[in-house]
């Protein structure tokens, strides 16, 4: 009988069913895992390669990891994207509403509202919702293109909740800074090189937080920055032992002393 090679080339799609498969089954002693997208997501934060890419809702945790390694001499950079623009652009939040104004949710329709961090009702639903259709994705049964999902975790653990983490899923396999491009209407070379928001001091970082001026920034800073951003990041109580809630994070938080003492 003849064979078909083809129906066996592992494309992206397979692979990834089969590390998710793969992840869940070695996985079940500590968690029973309610979807692939909750699995998925659990791979990206404990160091599989996934389609997913970290990002931080506190800009303060995004300049630790920006320092977390040893200083080798080249700029540390912390890229920003602008979570407004990215749900207008993409699509999903007119998706979220048309969904919840026909089914039991009824949205109230109040434009700020919805961008107000004490809507937090709104803001599960919301996150529910685009959890669903990353599963939709990953699953394969839709198909929407190019594009982007911000997707929260489904339930947190003390690391993740002290890392205020959030994934950027791309919709297919064609590249991240592909997927974020056709996002943001820009060309593929603007995500790579985004234009430098020239922040000269680190502590000027948090007056900036809230008011991109453009839907991707960096943020780029120079070797001699280094101290003032553990300065800054000591005065905000983050480190080693408060993003990583456990003993990595004390063993990790021991490398701030042997920079102190010159180890």
């Amino acid at each position: 009988m003849d064979t078909d090679v083809q129906s066996f080339v592992l494309n992206m799609s397979r692979a990834e069913h089969f590390a998710i498969a793969n992840f869940k089954a070695k996985s079940q002693e500590f968690q029973k895992w309610s979807s692939n997208a909750d699995a998925l997501l659990a791979m990206q934060h404990y160091g599989a390669k996934t389609r997913l890419l970290d990002f931080s809702t506190s800009i303060m945790v995004a300049l630790f990891f920006a320092y977390e390694e040893k200083m080798t001499g080249k700029p540390r950079a912390i890229y920003a994207v602008n979570y407004r623009t990215l749900l207008e652009r993409s699509g999903w939040r007119e998706k979220y509403l048309q969904y919840a104004n026909n089914s039991h949710l009824r949205f109230r329709g109040d434009e700020e509202l919805w961008w107000q961090i004490e809507s937090q009702v709104e803001n599960y639903y919301f996150h529910k919702f685009m959890l669903e259709q990353a599963e939709d994705i990953i699953n394969q049964k839709k198909n929407i293109g190019l594009g982007i999902i911000p997707l929260y975790k489904a339930c947190f653990n003390k690391r993740q909740m002290a890392q205020s983490g959030i994934e950027l899923m791309s919709c297919t396999f064609d590249g991240f800074s592909k997927n974020l491009a056709t996002v943001l209407g820009v060309e593929e070379k603007e995500i790579d090189n985004p234009p430098d928001a020239g922040i000269g001091q680190i502590s000027h970082i948090p007056n900036v937080e809230r008011k991109l001026p453009s839907s991707l920034i960096k943020f780029e800073f120079v070797p001699g920055m280094e101290d003032d951003a553990w300065r800054i990041l000591d005065q905000a109580n983050i480190n080693a032992a408060t993003v990583y809630p456990d003993l990595e994070g004390i063993a990790k938080s021991s490398r701030y002393n042997d920079r102190i003492l010159g180890v």
